[in-house]
């Protein structure tokens, strides 16, 4: 125990002692040893111990991040990225690109200069258990490189013999300031270098032929560990009284559903998934709704496919004026497929006329039974059609029929083209000053880096399909996101639904967006445009902000820029998007992309066990008052992490920590269509909404349309997240809420009985493949 007490004090450096207890980590492992451990068990037991004492002080998690840490550095002990790429190949042949280790070795001395290890040891317990468990190149248990290892391999994958390039991307990597999405730090520089995050198939088909043609790509994709949206726009409704007979979407959607299977079965990093796009005008629409209610015979066997709807305005103002809404199979009405706006309201008026129509319903009806599905799964998803193709920098290239997993991307694809898009996210707290505001210079920057690096993954990729290269060389479309928005609201001390709020909101986002736009230009200059440019919005002088009617803050200057891509044109076709990023948020230590806390207090769970995490921003601010208190943290974790009824707390403190499940979602909706004109794809948007009263449903549904939003809704979420007891692990944790006493005699290690909210929101899915 004197090695572990002098191991615990070593690594104690920087942290506030005031709170921390090191004989108490001390006790808590002496309780649960084993007979006979050896020296990593000892550090993991010890580190899984601090890490539940995490809702004391947040400073635990970082001790207990630096124990796994310095196991990790044990285990890896070569700390020169060139010597241990040589011991990688040697070792593992084939598992390594030829290019990587070539370049490791020509460039040792540079690229061993670049390495910082020590920033390992500032990763709190969720971010290195994550890394260690998921991203780090392993085979079998054994860990192959360190975190630095890992950043430094994925710029060097990407930017190969370019050191500049390497140096500056590896730099913001290592510091948390962003990340590329999960495929590219899981397989970049890999001999199967499959990088790319998001893929779009238009299904269409005329036979059985067609079909499992289809199929057979999407199963590649998922093979690559990418996530696939399916376009059912062209796929002709199930008819049995033709000849031949129409099978439908929901029997092509099955075959998908044993692709999926078969990917996942054969993946070692997450399971193979794909979102079923389907038209409301379509005659299949309503199964598709259906295809993930429990309760419907028949479609509970597609777990891996989830619906969203494209949703033309001609029914929004069907819904909004209780009209009658119909439902067409594509083989009768191909015209409607390629036609928005304006023109879709016309032919589908003229299309009224005539009894083409397989299903006549209201409106209401139809929103309804989606709107049930939504309150009992969580989808289907909902996007605007001709929001989507009236701000797209792609519409002078066709109709965009579909999106992608997560609803983010929005790009055309058709028979012979499979949209494709990478992905990056810029990590916000990283920008956040100690004076409490933001760098926007050093945020604009590094919106530039991302796009650089991002852009060149599109080369390096190995791509699943020719439809998909040929998709991506000529529209080169990427997608900067950003994660830990709700972290800046909270670190500046500003509430979420606050005016000061919305303002940085979009000043965030303005400069994200001039950032992108700089880079790609300057890209475009060094080499050229992308090949479909000609034509586009942006090479007519329209960027995103002028489809939305909005002109810039006048924070950057757009002015100059719109001249400079005038002269020389963008490399990329698409540039900013707002992903998911639940994994991705975990491993740099943020709050899941732009979303508001779900909670203040959750529970974690890693393969050693189970541990809770506390919002490091309010205990700074309570501790800052005065008022982190063993009263307070108790009231807190009655109230099961929500500090609104806790009167000690001011008013203006418990404005800030208000969560997902105590703010309007009109306020979400708000905050959306703010940065929505400098979004030109679109965005994942999850609303929580506790009361599912019709009404309410129908107001977010209308304000989101409204709003001019491309994506209206993500998920719906309709339940508070499900409660933890006491953490369960390997190792019995004690946490000792009612004691000051760091001997504690109960063995078991389980006195407390806290009720904790944990971070099981009701999503189906977590997109590792989106997660940028």
């Amino acid at each position: 125990m004197r090695k572990l007490n002098a191991t615990l004090l070593k690594n104690s450096y920087g942290l506030d002692m005031t709170y921390i207890s090191l004989p108490r980590i001390s006790a808590a492992v002496y309780r649960g040893r084993q007979q006979v451990m050896h020296s990593k068990d000892i550090s993991e037991l010890a580190a899984l111990s601090a890490a539940n004492l995490n809702t004391h002080h947040p400073h635990y998690n970082v001790l207990a991040g630096r124990l796994i840490g310095g196991n990790l550095h044990k285990a890896v002990p070569i700390k020169s990225f060139a010597e241990n790429i040589r011991r990688i190949s040697i070792d593992h042949p084939g598992l390594l690109s030829a290019e990587l280790i070539a370049n490791a070795h020509a460039y040792a001395t540079q690229f061993d200069a670049m390495l910082v290890h020590d920033r390992d040891l500032w990763m709190t317990f969720p971010r290195i258990k994550l890394m260690e468990q998921s991203y780090l190149l392993r085979v079998g248990d054994n860990i192959l490189e360190r975190p630095q290892h890992m950043w430094l391999r994925v710029a060097v994958a990407i930017h190969r013999d370019d050191i500049d390039a390497v140096r500056e991307t590896y730099d913001l990597l290592s510091r948390g300031a962003y990340t590329q999405a999960s495929p590219t730090l899981f397989n970049a520089g890999l001999a199967e270098q499959h990088l790319l995050s998001c893929f779009i198939q238009s299904a269409e088909h005329n036979g059985a032929p067609d079909a499992i043609r289809a199929v057979m790509d999407a199963t590649t994709v998922f093979q690559h560990g990418a996530g696939l949206g399916i376009g059912l726009h062209r796929v002709p409704a199930e008819r049995s009284n033709r000849t031949p007979p129409q099978p439908g979407v929901v029997a092509l959607l099955t075959m998908y559903q044993q692709a999926a299977e078969y990917a996942t079965s054969a993946s070692t990093k997450c399971p193979s998934a794909a979102t079923a796009v389907i038209p409301i005008w379509h005659a299949d629409v309503l199964k598709v709704i259906d295809i993930r209610r429990s309760n419907i015979i028949g479609h509970r066997h597609l777990t891996d496919i989830y619906p969203a709807l494209m949703i033309p305005d001609a029914f929004m103002k069907a819904l909004e004026a209780n009209g009658l809404w119909r439902l067409y199979d594509p083989t009768d009405v191909p015209q409607l497929v390629d036609l928005h706006g304006a023109a879709f309201e016309a032919e589908y008026a003229r299309l009224v006329q005539t009894d083409l129509a397989l299903t006549v319903m209201p409106a209401q009806k139809v929103f309804r039974l989606y709107s049930t599905a939504q309150v009992e799964t969580g989808g289907p998803y909902c996007l605007y059609t001709d929001s989507i193709n009236e701000k797209s920098n792609q519409r002078h290239i066709g109709t965009i029929c579909a999106t992608n997993l997560c609803t983010e991307i929005v790009q055309f694809c058709s028979r012979d083209r499979m949209a494709v898009c990478a992905l990056a996210s810029i990590a916000l707290p990283a920008f956040v000053l100690p004076d409490k505001t933001v760098d926007f210079d050093a945020l604009h920057h590094a919106a530039g880096v991302a796009t650089r690096t991002t852009d060149r993954v599109l080369d390096v990729n190995i791509y699943p399909t020719p439809e998909a290269r040929a998709s991506a060389m000529e529209t080169r479309a990427i997608g900067i996101g950003a994660q830990g928005l709700a972290d800046v609201f909270r670190m500046v001390s500003v509430p979420y639904d606050s005016v000061e709020a919305r303002q940085l909101n979009i000043a965030i986002f303005e400069t994200i967006y001039h950032g992108a736009l700089d880079m790609s230009c300057k890209l475009a200059e060094q080499h050229e445009p992308y090949i479909r440019w000609a034509n586009s919005p942006a090479s007519q002088g329209q960027l995103q902000c002028d489809m939305w009617h909005v002109t810039p803050s006048g924070l950057h200057d757009f002015p100059s820029l719109r001249h400079r891509i005038s002269i020389h044109g963008l490399r990329n076709s698409m540039l900013t998007a707002i992903m998911p990023t639940s994994s991705t948020s975990q491993l740099l230590g943020n709050n899941d992309s732009v979303e508001p806390y779900i909670n203040n207090i959750y529970t974690r769970r890693v393969l050693a066990g189970e541990f809770h995490v506390i919002c490091p921003w309010m205990v700074r601010d309570l501790v800052e008052n005065g008022l982190w208190t063993p009263q307070i943290r108790k009231q807190v974790m009655a109230a099961r992490g929500s500090i609104q009824h806790i009167q000690a707390i001011p008013k203006d403190i418990r404005a800030v920590y208000r969560t997902a499940w105590e703010m309007n979602q009109r306020l979400t909706i708000s905050m959306a269509a703010d940065r929505g004109p400098y979004i030109d794809q679109s965005q994942s948007m999850s609303l929580y909404m506790p009361d599912t009263e019709k009404n309410k449903l129908y107001s977010a549904h209308i304000s989101a349309w409204k709003s001019g939003l491309k994506t209206g809704m993500y998920y719906m979420r309709t339940t508070a997240p499900s409660y933890a007891t006491q953490p369960r692990g390997r190792y019995p944790i004690d946490d000792n809420e009612d004691s000051d006493s760091d001997d504690s005699d109960d063995s078991s290690g389980a006195r407390a009985r806290e009720t904790i909210i944990t971070d099981e929101v009701p999503a189906p899915i977590v997109c590792v493949a989106c997660s940028a």
